[in-house]
């Protein structure tokens, strides 16, 4: 594999809570505990997980939109936790995100056009007619009609935003994306349509891409790497097709088996775990946040915090071997 453009170590995103009584310290809730991760040049990396287990505040660092706690991100050689004011803005513009929500994300108060246009005015890349040609160019490689540019978001379809959305996003000329969850918000029909848009995109422009679900079933799809995150840690990272082929953790069998299977004479794969996740603010004390809710739990799971194990083929994982 080529040398890593974004290469994430031991990266921590900690929260502030509640004070424990009147005059207690105030408890700690860390959303990202020692993640680690690197991203080739045009490589994707699908990162998975339930609701909650920070893979969304784990992009937001990478980008500085939350502050990390500690840790690492180099991207194409510089430390972006080292940069500060107009050296991190410049940063910036190679790491562009695609969030969840497009209604959200986009100002209600902007047209299409004046989207789409404030990342080169801002970049100093093209501003008056130069900056109007360039977006209809965005528009049209997205798959959007340029005679739309004066639209409003509320205007457009939940599909036509998140292409908005990710027209805004290549408008800076990134060489990474940050996908966070980008189909989740939409319908089946339209979720395919993005995913197709986002690897054209990638084929033609040799994006990178951090792509952020839920659902295995759609990661599949777009990801050559996958790494799974559970209580913000990253519990197992192998190759898409070796992880699926033959899944080390038990929180890897479990999303596995909660993917459909469009064929009624298959034998129905039932997970075997139960219950919550575990609360941030005691996931990993001493032990396995997983073991209470997994099938194959031993007395060291609960008395010891398991380590990475890396395996020969580069697939790394924290559950340790099992007895047939």
């Amino acid at each position: 594999m080529s040398e890593p453009l974004l290469q994430v170590d031991d990266l921590v995103v900690s929260f502030t809570g509640a004070r424990r009584g009147w005059f207690g310290p105030r408890s700690e809730l860390r959303a990202v505990d020692g993640v680690s991760f690197s991203v080739a040049p045009g490589e994707v990396l699908g990162l998975v997980g339930e609701s909650g287990c920070g893979k969304s505040t784990t992009a937001r660092a990478i980008c500085r939109l939350v502050a990390p706690h500690s840790g690492r991100v180099r991207f194409a050689g510089t430390d972006l936790l080292t940069l500060t004011g107009s050296a991190l803005r410049t940063a910036r513009r190679g790491l562009q995100m695609v969030f969840q929500d497009p209604f959200a994300s986009l100002d209600p108060r902007y047209t299409c056009r004046r989207i789409i246009a404030e990342p080169l005015e801002g970049f100093g890349l093209a501003s008056g007619e130069q900056a109007r040609q360039r977006v209809d160019q965005l528009m049209q490689q997205v798959g959007l009609d340029p005679s739309m540019a004066d639209r409003y978001p509320h205007e457009f379809s939940g599909g036509q935003r998140q292409r908005i959305g990710i027209a805004r996003a290549l408008a800076a000329e990134p060489q990474v994306l940050l996908c966070d969850e980008p189909v989740s918000a939409l319908d089946v029909s339209v979720q395919a349509q993005i995913i197709n848009l986002l690897l054209e995109l990638r084929r033609e422009l040799g994006l990178a891409m951090v792509f952020i679900a839920h659902d295995l079933a759609v990661v599949r799809h777009v990801a050559d790497r996958i790494a799974v995150m559970y209580a913000g840690r990253i519990v197992e990272q192998a190759p898409a097709d070796t992880l699926f082929a033959n899944p080390r953790h038990p929180y890897t069998e479990a999303l596995l088996a909660a993917i459909p299977i469009p064929d009624p004479t298959a034998p129905a794969i039932i997970s075997q775990i139960s219950g919550e996740p575990p609360s941030p603010h005691q996931a990993w004390a001493g032990h396995c946040a997983f073991a209470p809710r997994c099938p194959h739990a031993t007395e060291a799971c609960h008395s010891g915090a398991p380590e990475l194990i890396t395996e020969a083929d580069g697939r790394i994982h924290r559950c340790p071997p099992r007895q047939a």
